[in-house]
């Protein structure tokens, strides 16, 4: 064989066994991480929102979240903690935030109680800018598994500091009262009027710090610019910013809705916060991560309130939109849709009560035959009536429990409940939800268990732990009914939830099949970038 065959030979075996060159060469990895984060959004509170959109006789007819569902990769997500199979959102945050396995109510630690270092740490280590947005408390179980280390969600006063010794550089949310110094409760004093003019805050005003550490002014002194409304907010154009905008979470989805109709909405929507970080954030040429919460999502799960839980979707989905739009057509960028659990095991089911009247087809195959279903599958106009529900079903309770003692009667709530939602509520509802008993959880120490007479929760108690909502429970299950609507549960499933990505096709490929929380933060940290940032 002479010497040019042999080169022919060499030449032709690298040509079959090499990589293309596009393959030799890796695609760059994004260098924008967004993650959109649905408290409590489980496939159920996702065909909720679908339904209105689809079904409802003037629902929207548009979904953002099915939009992106489209354009993405699809993956499902166990959630459990290590050692646990339901799992509260601190934990589940911390094992997708770090990619390892995590203890329950555990913030940035490991299931051995080790700080382990978060997809924001790593951004911010690498050069980017990073943001926390929430309609929660920016102290709250999911943001602060992003930027905080301690072994329990409920050392919110710690976590206030971690966030700003993190120097996270946009920090949009509520929670004021872990941020305020302990004096602002003294009445009268010079500090609490001086921040309850500052800030503008109607209704309860308090701080849950005991110490006089003014975390407002010590932001200040870190260079933050600090706001309390949405003038200031409009206003904010250098990193970085801390927007505290509630005393504790932002005000509901159907009060922000009715204000924001009525003009008179005085600070900034989860939008739009999530919009004013995007501007800021995206600033930095080494680029940004950005996590965004609709954390009351959760909320309405917790309550068993149906009409809430459509309009809570409702405003994660307006932010859904919204990041669709910003981030089309670019290549830089990975944005994740997911959520930390499935709160209430909620759905709407079939039922034996109302059934419907019986109607001639009009087909002409059976003209003449009379359809009539043998049970009640739920009229589309319910879920119309969801989304125009007045109040939550606690701030219902809450204006009955103002009442005088002479007029807190049946016949009063059951009227209430029915103006606001829309759906008839019986007065022997109303009864049910006046019922007392001997709470048969009773724990001194345990706060949420401390209290000896409770709402009378009769079946499935044990899974209704949460006190202060059993009364809004409790009308729940009176209109549940009529809603068409079950609840199995006042706190969270193991239902897997869903993880969408959507990005250049070299960093969504992975986003398939089953896999554990921590293994979905794990892919997000490999896609963006942030495991290995040498490579």
């Amino acid at each position: 064989m002479n010497l040019i065959s042999r080169i022919l030979i060499i030449v032709f075996l690298f040509l079959l066994t090499s990589p293309a060159k596009s393959e030799q060469a890796a695609a760059p990895k994004p260098k924008n991480l967004i993650v959109l984060v649905g408290d409590g959004m489980g496939p159920q509170q996702i065909g909720l929102a679908a339904l209105y959109a689809k079904e409802a006789p003037k629902g929207s007819k548009s979904l953002a979240i099915e939009r992106f569902i489209d354009k993405g990769e699809t993956g499902i997500v166990l959630t459990n903690p290590d050692k646990g199979l339901v799992v509260d959102s601190a934990c589940s945050m911390t094992q997708f935030s770090t990619g390892k396995r995590s203890g329950s109510q555990m913030v940035g630690l490991d299931s051995d109680g080790n700080p382990a270092e978060t997809m924001l740490e790593k951004a911010k280590a690498l050069g980017k800018s990073v943001g926390l947005v929430t309609d929660t408390r920016l102290t709250h179980a999911t943001p602060a598994s992003f930027a905080s280390h301690q072994p329990t969600r409920y050392r919110e006063n710690k976590i206030a500091e971690d966030l700003l010794l993190k120097k996270v550089d946009v920090l949009f949310g509520g929670g004021a009262r872990h941020f305020l110094p302990a004096s602002v409760n003294k009445k009268g004093s010079a500090i609490r009027k001086n921040y309850k003019k500052l800030t503008g805050f109607k209704g309860k005003f308090k701080s849950k710090r005991k110490d006089e550490n003014d975390l407002v002014t010590i932001a200040e002194e870190y260079g933050y610019q600090v706001n309390f409304n949405k003038k200031a907010f409009s206003s904010a154009k250098t990193l970085p910013q801390l927007g505290l905008f509630a005393i504790s979470g932002l005000q509901d989805a159907i009060t922000t809705k009715k204000l924001s109709e009525a003009g008179s909405l005085n600070i900034p929507t989860l939008r739009e916060m999530t919009a004013k970080a995007l501007d800021l954030l995206s600033t930095n040429e080494k680029g940004f991560f950005l996590m965004v919460e609709a954390g009351q999502i959760d909320w309405a799960g917790h309550e068993n309130d149906a009409g809430r839980l459509l309009n809570e979707m409702l405003r994660l989905d307006s932010v859904v939109d919204l990041v669709l739009d910003w981030a089309k057509d670019r290549n830089d960028t990975l944005v994740v849709l997911t959520a930390d659990h499935e709160t209430g095991s909620f759905g709407f089911s079939y039922s034996g009560y109302q059934l419907p009247k019986g109607k001639e087809l009009s087909g002409t195959a059976f003209k003449d035959s009379i359809f009539k279903p043998s049970y009640n599958f739920i009229d589309p106009s319910n879920l119309d009536r969801l989304f125009n529900q007045q109040k939550t079903l606690v701030e219902v309770w809450e204006d009955f429990d103002d009442l005088s003692y002479s007029k807190r009667r049946p016949k009063a709530l059951a009227k209430m409940v029915t103006d606001a939602t829309g759906f008839f509520f019986s007065r022997d509802s109303a009864k049910k939800v006046l019922e007392e008993h001997y709470n048969e959880f009773y724990d001194s120490e345990h706060k949420q268990l401390s209290e000896k007479t409770v709402p009378h929760i009769h079946d499935f108690a044990a899974f209704y732990p949460y006190i202060g909502n059993n009364r809004a429970v409790l009308i729940a299950r009176g209109l549940a009914k009529e809603q068409g609507v079950v609840w199995g549960t006042g706190t969270h499933t193991s239902t897997p939830v869903l993880i969408t990505a959507i990005g250049p096709s070299s960093a969504t490929k992975n986003f398939k099949g089953l896999m554990h929380m921590s293994e979905a933060g794990q892919l997000v940290m490999d896609a963006a970038g942030l495991s290995n940032p040498g490579e």
